[in-house]
């Protein structure tokens, strides 16, 4: 049976911090987010987007509420998040003295599901082929991201959270990416959440968008 939401927030509130130095980074955020959509998470820096995000790959608990992916509790089932979830948060992280191509062969082994031709096609598919067999300590920071989204894409998740994927992109890469992007969920059936402070990307790429400000939901809808 499909599940009725993709991802839910129910309520969920995020403090750090104890008595006069308390912060409320996230404050009774709900959202309901269907599957086979790209849906924006839009806010400045500092609105709590990482911080829900965090909470929604079960890196941190909420203080109050909960938080569910594809109608269970992500609390209660870390083996069917690791499976359901791929992401790429607060840039990845990889060995710099190996290739792009080996650290992708690594990781695809370690998650046991190693394919020579997956791993050429989601270098081909993020514009990193001709790159792929240097060394990723020259890489730029670009490059990285780029590298990034393969790695997350890697056990073909259902659902890709995508946290800033533009950062250093020159336009070319930028609008790349994007495109990329809309096709994981036109021609693959995936879901995306993405996070970013550009209201542009936003528009250009997203079905519906969540406005957070100051740890609250300040607006969400269709993009139009």
């Amino acid at each position: 049976m499909s599940a009725n939401w993709a991802i839910e927030f129910q309520q969920v509130s995020k403090t750090f911090g104890r008595r006069r130095r308390r912060v409320e980074a996230v404050r009774e955020l709900s959202l309901q987010i269907a599957p086979g959509q790209v849906y924006g998470f839009l806010g400045p820096n500092g609105a709590g987007k990482s911080t829900s995000i965090r909470m929604l790959m079960d890196l941190i608990r909420p203080t109050a509420g909960q938080v569910q992916l594809f109608d269970r509790p992500v609390q209660q089932e870390p083996a069917f998040l690791a499976d359901k979830v791929g992401a790429l948060v607060e840039g990845a992280v990889f060995y710099n003295y190996l290739t792009g191509r080996r650290n992708l062969e690594i990781l695809a082994r370690t998650q046991g599901h190693f394919d020579a031709a997956e791993v050429q096609a989601l270098l081909e598919q993020v514009g990193m082929a001709d790159r792929a067999d240097r060394k990723v300590a020259g890489y730029s920071t670009g490059m990285r991201q780029r590298l990034g989204i393969a790695a997350a894409l890697l056990h073909a998740p259902d659902l890709v959270i995508l946290d800033e994927p533009t950062n250093g992109l020159d336009p070319a890469g930028i609008q790349e990416i994007r495109t990329f992007i809309r096709d994981l969920v036109d021609k693959r059936g995936k879901t995306v959440f993405l996070s970013s402070h550009m209201l542009g990307e936003v528009e250009q790429v997203c079905d519906r968008v969540a406005i957070i400000d100051k740890g609250r939901l300040i607006r969400e809808g269709q993009v139009s």
